[in-house]
């Protein structure tokens, strides 16, 4: 949950604050257990390879039915959620959102799609509480009314707020659906931490500046995040639709309104959002400071993993220094690609030629095969895991659009590697790519 945090709020603090604090500590051991359960009582090596383990890091030789204790953490968190949601006169504080965030992790990483989407809900409701808590207040007494500051959220909202903005912007993609959080209030995703330009673009990075950490417009994380806000606005294209205009009154070849999706936009608006988040995206990247480059590439020679003649388009493993820059940039590939095929068709009142047209799909198609060839370089690298948990939506889009087989079974490998491994549900997703493919579960 911290991969994209440079503060690690929930594995630094959360952690000391849950010793007192038992809806963190249930909500916590919730998680952990259940992360267990699907790992097989696996525990991620920590520190690195060692002759004699410390205590904590082994468990006793009796067998742990780790989901059973997954759903007991799971049930007490919940009933002091309830009874903290339920009090009228209580100040919501920054473990209540904490937890809330927690839980929401609990639900996703079982594919548990319904109790995911509730969890959502509910943390969405209660920042849209803390937002309200931090609106300027009127001071009275005064013929011209003072007007207190806006008070900034704390680093546990901030860091709870980006880990919800997250998952709602997966929700989004999964679902094909609008993100709770409205991308156009510009004001809240500055308080999150955004720097943005009257026009609403991501300031860029002063890459005269080396540091990973100090002196950049923003931090490699809040670079991070403002790809979480573009995508986000990306998803809501997406689900938006479109409408076939008609043409004007008494022309014979009028053609009725048609909606697709549940809400629907003309070709024009649909052209014009498209090309304002196509230039956010490319300001997005043209700013970003120099640790979101890779560091090594590496060819799969060798490995049979080239599956195309052309020799540029062979698989790499890339490797970026931060972890959070390849977790990133894996998103950002993805994001690409999702543009691409879903760029509208311009009017053909001026026709082009047939060669125009082809040759126009043919570098779509160029570009896009790039991008999802960057996705599964940067999984091919074996990152962290927590990099390889965020990596699910970037392989399934790049298996959708790949078409040669070793192609496919390069993803295949690698989302079932992250189940295997990690325990994170992949196996919807495995699921739809075979019956896209055609292929059966063997």
């Amino acid at each position: 949950m911290d991969l994209f945090d440079l503060g690690c709020y929930f594995s630094h603090h959360v952690p000391f604050k849950a010793r007192s604090l038992p809806l963190l500590k249930y909500a916590a051991c919730a998680y952990a257990a259940k992360q267990l359960f699907r790992a097989k009582g696996k525990k991620a090596v920590y520190g690195g390879v060692a002759g004699v383990s410390a205590h904590m890091e082994s468990f006793d030789d009796q067998a742990v039915d780790w989901e059973w204790e997954g759903a007991l953490y799971y049930d007490r968190s919940i009933g002091l959620l309830k009874e903290e949601i339920q009090d009228q006169n209580a100040i919501r504080s920054d473990e209540v959102v904490a937890a809330s965030a927690i839980l929401s992790v609990y639900e996703f990483i079982s594919d548990n799609g319904s109790a995911w989407s509730r969890h959502l809900n509910g943390t969405k409701s209660l920042l849209d509480i803390v937002e309200d808590s931090m609106m300027p207040i009127e001071v009275p007494g005064s013929y011209y009314p003072a007007v207190s500051p806006r008070r900034q959220p704390s680093t546990a909202r901030r860091a709870t707020f980006w880990n919800f903005a997250r998952q709602d912007y997966i929700a989004a993609f999964i679902n094909d659906s609008h993100t709770r959080l409205d991308t156009e209030d510009l004001q809240m995703w500055r308080d999150a931490g955004l720097q943005l330009t009257e026009q609403g673009d991501v300031v860029p990075s002063d890459r005269s500046r080396q540091s990973l950490f100090e002196g950049e417009t923003m931090g490699e994380d809040m670079f991070s995040n403002a790809l979480v806000w573009v995508s986000s606005r990306i998803c809501n294209y997406l689900a938006s639709g479109e409408v076939f205009e008609p043409t004007p009154a008494g022309d014979k070849t009028e053609v009725p309104r048609m909606e697709v999706g549940l809400v629907g936009e003309s070709q024009v608006s649909l052209l014009q959002r498209w090309g304002a988040l196509e230039t956010a995206l490319e300001i997005w990247h043209d700013g970003l400071p120099a640790t979101f480059q890779p560091s090594a590439r590496i060819k799969t020679a060798g490995r049979d993993l080239g599956c195309r003649h052309d020799a540029s388009l062979r698989f790499e493993e890339i490797w970026y220094v931060m972890p959070m820059c390849a977790a990133t940039m894996q998103h950002y590939h993805m994001a690409r690609i999702l543009l691409l095929i879903n760029k509208p068709h311009e009017t053909t009142a001026g026709r082009s030629t047939i060669g125009d047209r082809i040759g126009s799909y043919r570098a779509i198609d160029r570009e896009a095969t790039r991008h999802c060839y960057e996705i599964c370089g940067i999984a091919l690298a074996r990152p962290p895991a927590s990099v390889r948990v965020h990596s699910t939506q970037p392989l399934f889009v790049a298996g959708q659009y790949f078409e040669q087989t070793n192609e496919r079974q390069v993803v295949l490998d690698l989302l079932r590697s992250i189940k295997d491994d990690l325990g994170w549900s992949t196996e919807d997703r495995i699921q739809q790519l075979l019956k896209q493919w055609g292929w059966d579960d063997g």
